[in-house]
């Protein structure tokens, strides 16, 4: 299991949903980048409850710090687009 700490911008105002299994969740993206000046977006995924209540009250653009574990994928889009 990789833990890491993620801190930057919000860049999609957080998003409460609810599961299949009904459980409440949070969904946002954090842009960041690494230390080669990669810029990275992670979509970030919070079960905890009160993070689940305390990160809606956030927006767009407001700096966030998150920690925790990571899980590492990639999408393919249109046209083999893989990100």
């Amino acid at each position: 299991m990789i833990y890491a700490l993620i801190s930057d911008l919000i860049v999609t105002a957080p998003q409460q949903r609810t599961g299949a299994s009904e459980k409440p969740f949070t969904l946002l993206q954090v842009s960041t980048t690494d230390r080669t000046s990669t810029s990275h977006y992670c979509t970030v995924i919070a079960f905890d409850h009160q993070k689940h209540d305390d990160l809606p009250q956030l927006s767009k653009v407001n700096g966030v710090a998150l920690a925790g574990a990571l899980l590492v994928t990639t999408a393919t889009y249109d046209h083999d687009d893989t990100r």
